[in-house]
């Protein structure tokens, strides 16, 4: 039983570092995220600065409005990627849920194994002294 257990426990913790590996996928996409959000507000500014500007650089703004689409496409497939992710970690907790669920079974399985072990060795103890005492008895007489 006690192999079984320890195989058992080694999938939980490997499901664990599934999970954390997964984790840090999320937030390396987040913190990219993040970036790109902040590119996109400069953008955004920059534009603004041009456009308010005293000379029009019509070249320029054209140029920021289409790397502003692109960021915003960039975003958007980011997004998806993100969901993705999340998906998977929820997905990967409901497998370590389940591994855990069987960990704890075969740990429940295991106790009450010793207990009735525990109890048949009682039970021979017991039959021991009693034919001890019998013996015992017997000899007295």
């Amino acid at each position: 039983m006690q192999p079984i257990l320890e195989i058992r426990e080694k999938k939980l913790e490997d499901e664990r570092l599934k999970l954390a590996e997964l984790q840090n996928i999320l937030n390396s996409q987040i913190d990219i995220l993040n970036e790109m959000e902040y590119k996109k507000r400069k953008l955004i500014e920059r534009i603004d600065v041009l456009q308010n500007g005293e000379t029009m650089a019509i070249n320029e703004i054209c140029n920021c409005r289409m790397f502003l689409e692109r960021i915003n496409s960039d975003i958007q497939t980011q997004l998806g990627l993100i969901k993705k992710t999340q998906i998977k970690i929820e997905e990967q907790k409901k497998v370590m849920t389940i591994v855990y669920q069987e960990l704890k079974t075969l740990e429940n399985l295991k106790e009450k194994q010793e207990t009735e072990h525990l109890k048949h060795f009682e039970k021979l103890e017991m039959k021991e002294i009693d034919d001890i005492a019998i013996s015992r008895y017997k000899n007295k007489n």
